[in-house]
């Protein structure tokens, strides 16, 4: 019984250096004809299409040159609202892009809420348009200050990239030896005195 435990224990000290990261930062740097959007998204994927669920934060600045709006998710303070619907998004371990070419597709981040037509920040496919009556599927807006959009896109195009993590401490192998040597150890004390 003694042996199960101790051999339960070494295992579960072990899981932390096999475990994988749980999220992934993306920067976000976009310049469009009269303003910027910049800050971080947050997914719970660096891989395939995503989904509004996939999206675990954000946190982006709306400047207009005029005014400044800062969008937040709900873990950086929960004012707006975000929406994936279709496709289009899709995460890789380097960048987050989009399919400007994907029918009935968009990205949409507003405050308060979703469909208000102010403080947003959205990329949608080439038959709708984020500036309302423009032609651009890239733009933003600060409250009745004039959209400021982009030229259209029409492919892939890259909108976040990666965050540079510091890299994970990996263990060196002798550490690795030393810590297995120990715990063969310690199994063989134990089982020792269960024989006694």
């Amino acid at each position: 019984m003694r042996l199960r435990i101790m051999v339960t224990a070494i295992a579960l000290s072990l899981l932390p250096m096999c475990a994988r990261a749980s999220s992934f930062v993306y920067n976000l740097d976009v310049s469009l004809t009269g303003g910027t959007v910049t800050g971080t998204i947050t997914t719970d994927s660096d891989s395939g299409v995503l989904a509004t669920s996939d999206i675990l934060d954000y946190d982006l600045t709306l400047n207009d040159g005029i005014n400044t709006l800062n969008l937040l998710g709900p873990l950086s303070g929960d004012n707006s609202e975000l929406e994936i619907e279709g496709t289009a998004v899709t995460a890789t371990a380097a960048a987050l892009s989009y399919d400007f070419l994907a029918d009935l597709s968009y990205f949409a981040i507003e405050s308060p809420a979703l469909h208000t037509g102010t403080n947003f920040f959205c990329l949608n496919d080439p038959n709708a348009s984020c500036s309302a009556g423009g032609d651009s599927n890239v733009a933003a807006q600060i409250g009745s200050d004039p959209v400021f959009a982009g030229p259209p896109i029409n492919g892939v195009g890259v909108f976040a990239t990666a965050a540079v993590a510091p890299p994970s401490p990996v263990p060196e192998p002798s550490t690795m030896i030393l810590l297995g040597t120990g715990g063969l150890g310690l199994m063989g004390m134990v089982r020792r005195r269960l024989s006694c």
